[in-house]
Order: structure tokens, then C-alpha cells, then sequence
């Protein structure tokens, strides 16, 4: 895994003529988010457009987060690359603890248990937490 830290694109722009899907890196993106009827993508480009989630963008993978009101940084969506996804969670965390998260939150599959437990995740209730 590497210790290289990357920083999330957030889409800075409020004008509706200018959508994610004019950027480079929106387009390579979206490939990998796995959008559905509770991530729809336009509700997710009006949460970026909107400053409310940021983008990840990694080695064959991408993921979204929002800051939630519980002060934890939710990992909205992911796909991709398991390795490139597992590579973004120390910059993740990072990000989430210099932004006054308490945690970084993961609901999936138990499969992600699993996984996570590697890297200092704890399940709570239907969610995985790694405190920051």
C-alpha cells in the first residue's frame, strides 16, 4: 500500500451550465461509482456541486463522502479497485480529522468487515467506524 496522501477533488462551482461531467476527472470518475435509486448520480453532483460531498479519485477506483451531522465522514459510495480504494483511506482519515470528524463511517456488506478490521475499523450497529 502506498503513503503517498492524496487530496479529495471537490467541484467548486455553483453554476449549473458547468457540471462535473464537463471535468476530466469527473468522467473518469463516475465510471466507478455505483449509482443507484439511493445514490442517484444527479443527487451526487448536487452534493459536489454543492460542497456537501467530496470526490476520491485513486488507481482504478473512486468514492464519495459527506460529512454527516453526527460529525462522521461517510463513505457515500466506492468502487472499483479494492487495493486503490484500501491506498485512499489513510489520506480519508487524515482529511476527516482536519476537518472535525470524529470518525470515518463505511456501510456495506459484512464482506467490508472483514477487510476493514486490517485497518482499524470497528463495527457499530450496521456500520463500520474508524476513529480518527
Amino acid at each position: 500500500m502506498s503513503t503517498k496522501f492524496v487530496k479529495p477533488y471537490i467541484i467548486f462551482t455553483k453554476d449549473p451550465a458547468v457540471i462535473p461531467s464537463d471535468l476530466g476527472v469527473w468522467g473518469y470518475a463516475r465510471r466507478y461509482l455505483p449509482f443507484s435509486e439511493e445514490a442517484p448520480e444527479a443527487e451526487v453532483i448536487d452534493h459536489l456541486q454543492e460542497q456537501r460531498a467530496q470526490l476520491w479519485v485513486g488507481t482504478g477506483c473512486a468514492g464519495v463522502t459527506e460529512v454527516t451531522d453526527d460529525q462522521n465522514m461517510h463513505v457515500w459510495l466506492a468502487g472499483g479497485d479494492l487495493d486503490g480504494l484500501l491506498d485512499m483511506l489513510p489520506s480519508v482519515t487524515l482529511w476527516a480529522g482536519a476537518n472535525d470528524c470524529v470518525a470515518v463511517e463505511v456501510n456495506g456488506r459484512k464482506g467490508w468487515s472483514r477487510v476493514l478490521k486490517n485497518f482499524d475499523f470497528v463495527r457499530k450497529g450496521e456500520s463500520m467506524l474508524r476513529y480518527v
